[in-house]
């Protein structure tokens, strides 16, 4: 009995493993999320961001995620995208550096009418050994060639956004975009990211580890798109996220919640690092967020 018991345990775990290793990473999904960010009367209620991150491209990279990626976003070009966020961690390697010129002429194809925003994160600097999935600082294994990758971007129409804003203006209301640059690698400035921001603005704040949320919580931010914890990309029943490398947001690893006034996004972004090729209950996301006003009486969550 004891035996038989064990045999099924091992054929469910074979079965669950085979899924999240030949399945779930290759069929992404879109979300499609209401944000209650604006001021009545708003010029940008409807304004639709989409928001993709951590495709983690590298040269051994099954090509079925490029296809998958690539049919999913050629789907979205009906969907009247304004703005196109990127939220980091676009390659692992160097290698990746094609791949992801591939996905860039499919993004663009989508047609977003306010372009395509990206910031850095820690793997668009540096790759790591195996041992980073398990300690809480990271090990630097070699460089990658931050330059090139940015150059590729902007090849695409891209623009990276390094502690930097970028403003959109509607009438005479103002969209401002901030990038700040990887919080992991220590490259991130807080105080120059906001200079000239106005109390009248609706700022939107891009970010690849949502750890900066606790360092700008005394700032004027409506809403922050983040990535870095791939949802945990294994979600196990009752557990929830197995790992989320986000000290700040240990339960919320994916998805919209809010801390004050501030509302922040969390994508379960699109790939998987080289060392946990797996996704379980955590399918590949392409995030549609569409602005909306602020409701009179709301009801908020804090992380």
């Amino acid at each position: 009995m004891i035996a038989i018991v064990i045999g099924s345990v091992v054929a469910i775990g074979a079965v669950i493993m085979a899924y999240a290793h030949w399945v779930e990473p290759f069929s992404p999904r879109v979300s499609r999320t209401r944000v209650e960010i604006l001021k009545p009367n708003s010029r940008f209620a409807g304004f639709k961001v989409l928001h993709l991150s951590d495709f983690h491209l590298r040269d051994n990279t099954n090509p079925r995620i490029i296809e998958a990626i690539n049919r999913t976003a050629k789907e979205l070009g009906r969907e009247n995208i304004d703005l196109i966020c990127i939220t980091g961690d676009m390659i692992e390697t160097d290698t990746g550096l094609p791949l992801l010129e591939e996905v860039m002429r499919t993004l663009t194809r989508i047609g977003p009418r306010n372009g395509i925003l990206a910031i850095l994160g820690n793997h668009d600097y540096n790759h790591y050994p195996l041992s980073n999935l398990f300690l809480e600082k990271y090990i630097v294994n070699q460089k990658n060639d931050t330059p090139q990758l940015i150059a590729a971007l902007s090849r695409s129409g891209t623009r990276v956004l390094r502690n930097q804003k970028h403003i959109i203006e509607r009438g005479d209301e103002r969209l401002v975009v901030i990038g700040i640059d990887d919080f992991i690698s220590g490259r991130h400035c807080i105080q120059s990211s906001f200079e000239g921001v106005l109390a009248s603005d609706t700022v939107l704040l891009l970010t690849h580890s949502p750890d900066v949320v606790s360092h700008i919580l005394d700032r004027k931010v409506d809403l922050v798109l983040a990535g870095h914890t791939h949802g945990g990309q294994m979600r196990l029943p009752l557990v929830g996220a197995f790992v989320s490398r986000s000290r700040v947001f240990r339960r919320f690893s994916a998805g919209l919640f809010n801390a004050g006034d501030m509302s922040i996004f969390i994508t379960k972004g699109l790939g998987m690092v080289r060392y946990a090729p797996f996704r379980f209950r955590c399918a590949p996301e392409l995030a549609v967020l569409e602005l909306g006003p602020r409701a009179r009486a709301e009801q908020k969550e804090t992380a």
